[in-house]
């Protein structure tokens, strides 16, 4: 049973005016709503009723915005392809966690502190192919790779 947050720090003033524990309180929800809060969560409450916070609302801009503008979000990448998640959250009222996600959501990562395409473009390939096939033919006319050296710091 899904039980609003709010009727919860309701049942929780009652039981703290009627000098009950936070365990027993804990143990007259869970006999009526299930497990619904834990025990720690109704010490915290407690302990900020016994300081004279009264409040049961949330706190404004309690929680956190989860999601983001793509195209926005994309304009800012394009802009300036050189700012940090950090610097995108603050400008996008979100967290950098949910930056990233998004980023990496559509398509982005971050290569030396500028944000690229993940996939590579058909003009990158080609050239890609060219250095490999140039590396190859220059192998076939003189064996380079026997010539390297590998090995670890002993």
């Amino acid at each position: 049973m899904e039980l609003p947050q709010l009727h919860l720090r309701h049942i929780m003033l009652y039981e703290f005016r009627g000098n009950t524990s936070a365990s027993q309180t804990h143990r007259n929800i869970t006999e009526i709503y299930g497990n619904v809060i834990g025990v720690d969560a109704i010490q915290r409450k407690f302990s900020q009723l016994r300081t004279g916070n009264f409040t049961l609302e949330d706190k404004p801009g309690r929680g956190r915005k989860l999601k983001v503008d793509v195209d926005q979000l994309k304009g800012l990448v394009e802009s300036d392809p050189r700012q940090t998640t950090g610097e995108m959250a603050t400008i996008l009222q979100v967290s950098e966690e949910c930056v990233r996600l998004h980023l990496h959501e559509i398509g982005k990562e971050q290569k030396y502190g500028v944000w690229i395409p993940k996939e590579i473009s058909p003009n990158q390939m080609k050239q890609r192919l060219t250095i490999a096939s140039a590396h190859l033919s220059s192998h076939n006319l003189e064996p380079f790779l026997q010539r390297i050296v590998t090995g670890d710091e002993k």
